[in-house]
């Protein structure tokens, strides 16, 4: 079945979906119908989060004319809201204290390694 979408906005968390079917052209085509529950799973896959069905929810569009099927509808849903993301202050980092290398070695080292030499070398 074909189906063309065409509306399909967000107004106020709600999502607003106008859907129309294209008749077959042929009677050996398969009669297909078009229910709420196949939108929502579209909807679902595009990434739309649904809650509930607003308006819109008896709507059975089909790709004949018989039986008085429709072949346009509008759909309202309702959007589950994100979440919102709390702020939290960050800390204050307290600066490090910075350590010397230092590769000359000091004084009392020095003399140290000097006393502890034997005199001859």
């Amino acid at each position: 079945m074909k189906i063309e979408i065409m509306k399909e906005e967000v107004v106020d968390n709600q999502l607003h979906v106008k859907i129309k079917v294209v008749l077959r052209r042929f009677i050996r085509e398969r009669k297909e119908y078009f229910r709420t529950k196949d939108l929502v799973e579209r909807m679902i896959s595009k990434g739309h989060k649904i809650k509930k069905t607003v308006s819109g929810a008896d709507n059975i569009l089909a790709n004949t004319r018989s039986a008085g099927y429709r072949q346009e509808a509008l759909w309202i849903f309702d959007l589950e809201s994100k979440p919102e993301k709390k702020i939290t202050p960050r800390k204050k980092t307290t600066p490090r204290k910075k350590t010397t290398v230092t590769t000359k070695k000091n004084i009392r080292e020095r003399m140290s390694k000097i006393a502890e030499s034997p005199k001859g070398k």
